[in-house]
């Protein structure tokens, strides 16, 4: 009886958008008078929060560049945050990809009470949204992070995932750049230096050893990565970075999430018993999802996303991001790196004739009608013969 009691106290308050007890969500912290209790903003964590979203979609950041830079910072992580808010004893934790993934990821920053999925372990990655009966997310504070802005964080750690607890590695500029001509695999750089001096190389790992299938393939990085980067500023650099814009409005993103929304209601239907109360609300939350699913497709329909300037040019992009995020300019652009390997009894230098450097263009012209794309093309041109007349 008690625990039923408690239970069904639960239920209420939730579904009220109250906070249940516990560390608010990171970004947040718990203010009201008991049985009344909400998020409010926790500027200094909300701003990092925000930051963080920015240098991932706007700027090429990284979990695991982001997560080394708040630690640099001296940022505090979300659970010592929360003792220093509160006047308790530091652990002295540190950020790591994946604590930062968590915080980004979680449906609380767009204000909405959360709740694990049945038969799953409370986590970032699985939590969903409590649905009032009329299938909506109920909200418990005000959203750090807008409709577009979160949708967008999510669409990048989920398609950069690699699973869970794993560190992400590979720090080269030309890492997916640089190929083989011999077998069209990747080259990796190998960091080797000597008394302070750098003698990196890139390596075709297969033309290494006795189990090589072709001839060896090496060159020098500094001078290769040298190379691309004079190019590829030369040609691309005065040109403004642009970024992918949901259509106004956000039928579209609206439509995602209570896609979304039917998807994991329904999943929970199949855990439930037909028969009881919890089965017939939930179909009462799919009932009213289902129509608005139906709304939203109509305007989604036509709804057109766009390219828009991000006011920056690529050059100030370049200067300002790591070799990670500069890496991520270079595949924006399409950029291709062809190495061959070196001619036998050639001298031991550095030889740009092994490199063959192309691009397909960034994807804001790839995306183009053909008549825009001929124009841009004309432009373009013109453009480039101007710089290399200089």
């Amino acid at each position: 009886m008690i625990k039923a009691r408690i239970t069904d106290s639960k239920k209420h308050f939730r579904s009220k958008g109250n906070h249940l007890g516990g560390l608010a969500p990171y970004g947040y912290a718990v203010s009201g008078p008991i049985n009344n209790k909400r998020w409010v903003i926790d500027e200094s964590a909300a701003s990092i929060l925000r930051d963080c979203a920015d240098k991932l979609i706007n700027h090429g950041g990284s979990l695991t560049g982001l997560a080394r830079e708040l630690n640099e910072r001296g940022i505090l992580p979300p659970a010592d945050h929360a003792r220093q808010r509160d006047g308790r004893k530091l652990r002295n934790q540190r950020w790591h990809s994946t604590t930062l993934r968590d915080v980004l990821y979680t449906p609380a920053l767009r204000g909405w009470q959360v709740q694990a999925v049945p038969g799953e372990k409370r986590g970032a990655l699985t939590n969903q949204p409590v649905l009032d009966a009329e299938g909506k997310p109920v909200s418990a504070g005000p959203e750090i992070l807008s409709a577009e802005t979160w949708s967008a964080v999510r669409a990048i750690i989920d398609g950069k995932s690699k699973g869970r607890g794993s560190e992400r590695t590979g720090k080269a500029l030309l890492l997916h750049v640089a190929l083989c001509s011999e077998c069209n695999g990747p080259m990796y750089r190998q960091r080797r230096a000597v008394n302070g001096k750098d003698y990196s190389t890139y390596v075709c790992r297969n033309g290494v050893g006795k189990r090589g299938i072709h001839k060896p393939n090496v060159i020098i990085a500094r001078h290769l990565e040298e190379l691309v980067t004079a190019d590829y500023l030369k040609r691309f650099g005065s040109f403004a970075l642009m970024r992918w814009a949901e259509p106004d409005g956000s039928a579209v993103l609206q439509l995602s999430e209570v896609t979304g929304q039917i998807e994991r209601l329904a999943g929970n239907l199949a855990q439930l018993d037909p028969n009881g109360s919890a089965a017939r609300v939930v179909i009462g939350q799919l009932t009213a999802l289902e129509k608005r699913q139906a709304e939203l497709m109509a305007e989604a329909e036509h709804a057109e996303g766009r390219w828009v300037t991000t006011d920056r040019t690529i050059t100030t992009e370049w200067e300002e991001r790591d070799e990670e995020g500069r890496r991520g300019l270079l595949a924006d652009l399409g950029a291709r790196l062809v190495i061959r390997p070196a001619t036998p009894g050639a001298p031991k230098r550095f030889d740009p004739e092994r490199v063959n450097l192309t691009y397909s263009g960034p994807a804001w012209w790839q995306d183009m009608n053909p008549a825009e794309a001929a124009l841009v093309d004309i432009a373009r041109e013109e453009e480039l013969s101007d710089q290399f007349a200089v």
